[in-house]
């Protein structure tokens, strides 16, 4: 029997890339593969560990596992790497970051189809 929720999943990613996405460039040192992202907008909170919490702006990109190619090779997103942001005259500079205590990426849900990398603003060109 088909898995029908493993199908829908697999199809609301091809309509998120064909529909929602931006191009991006996904830099690991002089490596780079132009893919398609969905660009999110996260608002956090952190807490600095002495009562106070911290609000902070991230960005959350969700990309196909399967474009996420790096000199042939599928590759998992490491920290550090960048995600170069086309708008207009001007190129947007994110740095891969963990969030808080998450880790820097995750599967964007159960089926492996996309990973979610979060980052965050750290040049404009």
């Amino acid at each position: 029997m088909t898995n029908a929720l493993a199908k829908a999943s697999e199809w609301l990613s091809r309509m998120r890339r064909a529909h929602a996405a931006t191009p991006i460039v996904y830099r690991r040192d002089q490596q780079t593969v132009e893919i398609d992202a969905q660009k999110l907008s996260v608002a956090v909170e952190l807490d600095r560990g002495d009562g106070v919490t911290v609000e902070a702006q991230r960005t959350d990109w969700i990309v196909a596992i399967e474009n996420l190619i790096l000199d042939g090779q599928p590759v998992t997103p490491l920290e550090g790497d960048r995600i170069e942001q086309q708008m207009g005259t001007k190129t947007f500079v994110y740095e891969v970051i963990p969030l808080g205590t998450d880790s820097h990426c995750r599967p964007a849900g159960p089926y492996g189809h996309d990973w979610r990398i979060h980052s965050k603003l750290v040049e404009v060109q």
